[in-house]
């Protein structure tokens, strides 16, 4: 009798156990997706306020776009990284992430603060002319190396984001604020090697 105790006791406790692991790994999906249409959310946004980071995803519903850089859309790329670092913890509970997704989560994290942290603190909207010069020369090339369009809808594609080039530019030129002089001169010259194919093998490196 008591064997056959012992024996009902260890099957109800793995049955027990059971179906606390499969409560679990419920309440870890749950949370987990959770994470997963915020992040995708916050991915929408971003692919929205940056057409060429789109392009580089491999979201090509942007492609005919290129990154508006005044002061107003830096603003709001700003206000949408404390945004979203702001409703991450309102919308999804960290301690029910499977451990995966926790990673996932500090990733996002990080790279919101980080990003934050350079915009306060470098500056490089004010401080680095490449920011401007590589979108300009970028915009194409990202589409005519990347893109898996017909050739003929990519070629269109960059045909409109060229438009947006001499905007960007004044943009720039608005916003910078005595750039380092290293930098200004590295990015005149990197100008001087940049061809529709991409660098020319004998580009200078970058200095930083």
């Amino acid at each position: 009798m008591f064997m056959l105790k012992l024996i009902l006791f260890r099957a109800a406790l793995i049955v027990g156990m059971a179906i606390a692991t499969m409560e679990a790994r419920l309440i870890a999906s749950e949370a987990d997706m959770k994470l997963a249409v915020f992040f995708r959310n916050y991915l929408e946004a971003d692919c929205q306020l940056s057409p060429m980071r789109a392009t580089r995803l491999g979201d090509h519903r942007f492609d005919r776009l290129l990154d508006d850089v005044s002061a107003a859309a830096i603003k709001r790329r700003t206000e949408l990284a404390r945004h979203t670092l702001k409703e991450m913890p309102r919308r999804v509970d960290y301690a029910k992430l499977s451990r995966a997704c926790q990673v996932d989560y500090e990733i996002l994290r990080y790279d919101l603060e980080t990003g934050l942290w350079l915009d306060e603190i470098e500056r490089p909207y004010e401080t680095d002319p490449r920011i401007y010069t590589s979108l300009a020369t970028d915009c194409v090339y990202a589409l005519l190396t990347q893109s898996t369009l017909p050739k003929e809808m990519n070629i269109s594609n960059a045909a409109a984001r060229i438009r947006f080039v001499p905007g960007l530019l004044a943009d720039g030129r608005q916003n910078l604020r005595h750039p380092p002089r290293v930098v200004t001169e590295f990015s005149a010259t990197l100008l001087l090697f940049r061809r529709a194919d991409g660098f020319h093998a004998s580009a200078p490196a970058n200095p930083t």
